[in-house]
């Protein structure tokens, strides 16, 4: 995917002529040089859709002709080691600092605007969980993406292509030069671009989380992460961990799984409001998600709820402070509360 806002974290080499040739070295042959386009191109996220088969149909031309000029696979070489190297720089914490100020203010103004349409009930109805504008929902949720999670943009696009360049390599019998860690690096770099753009409570709130949640279900625990950065994401506080919450929840979903029934109200015509309530729960207001279906990670049952206008509204609630989290079979319930404190509003 091409990237948007600052220039490109990654430094490769941009025209074949800069590669120094060694002495006497023959250039690399014209077949040669239009698949090292092709992956420069890919390394700096220009490649079309339509270019991954012309990458594999080069591949095993220059695989069918025999072996290739030194020239070919000592670049190729030298752009799988730095293809990462200036990304390593970047997600340094005083490269993120720096590229989150630069991006600061368009942040600022992708995130009111993706609020805009998610919050919008005429634009983006209850009615059909809002189909009909689910992609223009998911359009502005990605700009915003795309400038708030670098990490995920650029360092995970650097290492999908220079792990390719390096099969390639290894194709035509040569061994690739090693790889760092690309997916660690990338989740590295958002965890401070995270950091950097949030105030210090919120983060406390994720560190409390981290310690409550440890007995979870991983799954649980995942979502109740991934639905708190998605919150600090559009500029609102995460969601604290709360036991009633989190029973109440639990109880929900094991009593929709064992009978065999997906409804906010109970069996026993109870709603979310009497269920927390009868956890000893306090707090308004009280709102509630569901989900069943087949997905089995924590972050997908996050992204079923972002494609429904309803429970995308409910995720992102002002109000709301507190939060529990169920699992049973294919059953998953988010019950959210308010709290003894004033909610904070940016």
């Amino acid at each position: 995917m091409p990237r948007r806002g600052a220039a490109p974290l990654l430094a490769c080499l941009a025209f074949l002529s800069a590669f120094p040739l060694l002495g006497g070295e023959t250039p690399p042959k014209p077949e040669e040089q239009a698949l090292l386009a092709l992956y420069h191109d890919l390394l700096h996220g220009k490649a079309k859709p339509e270019d991954a088969e012309r990458r594999h149909a080069a591949l095993e031309t220059l695989k069918s002709a025999g072996a290739p000029s030194q020239a070919f696979l000592d670049h190729l070489k030298e752009q799988v080691r730095t293809s990462l190297k200036e990304a390593e720089k970047a997600a340094k914490p005083e490269a993120v600092t720096r590229l989150y100020t630069q991006r600061k203010e368009a942040i600022a103004k992708a995130r009111a605007a993706a609020l805009a349409i998610i919050l919008d009930e005429t634009q983006y109805p209850d009615e059909n969980h809002g189909r009909q504008a689910q992609p223009l929902v998911d359009q502005a949720v990605e700009s915003l993406r795309a400038l708030a999670l670098p990490g995920s943009r650029t360092v995970a696009e650097a290492d999908t292509a220079a792990r390719e360049m390096a099969e390639a390599l290894q194709a035509l019998g040569t061994e690739a030069p090693p790889l760092p860690d690309g997916k660690a690096l990338a989740r590295k770099m958002d965890t401070l671009f995270l950091e950097a753009m949030s105030p210090a409570d919120d983060l406390k709130t994720l560190a409390t989380n981290q310690s409550a949640l440890a007995k979870a279900d991983p799954e649980v625990a995942s979502c109740f992460q991934a639905t708190c950065r998605y919150r600090m994401l559009m500029g609102l506080p995460p969601l604290a961990v709360d036991p009633r919450l989190m029973t109440a929840a639990q109880l929900h979903a094991e009593d929709m799984a064992k009978l065999d029934y997906t409804d906010h109200y109970s069996k026993d015509g109870k709603g979310p409001d009497a269920r927390v309530r009868a956890q000893g729960f306090p707090y308004l207001p009280v709102g509630e998600n569901i989900h069943f279906g087949p997905e089995e990670k924590g972050e997908e049952i996050l992204i079923a709820w972002q494609h429904s206008s309803g429970h995308h509204r409910t995720l992102l609630g002002k109000k709301f402070q507190l939060l529990g989290i169920g699992h049973s079979k294919d059953k998953w319930v988010q019950d959210f509360g308010g709290g003894p404190q004033k909610p904070q509003r940016r």
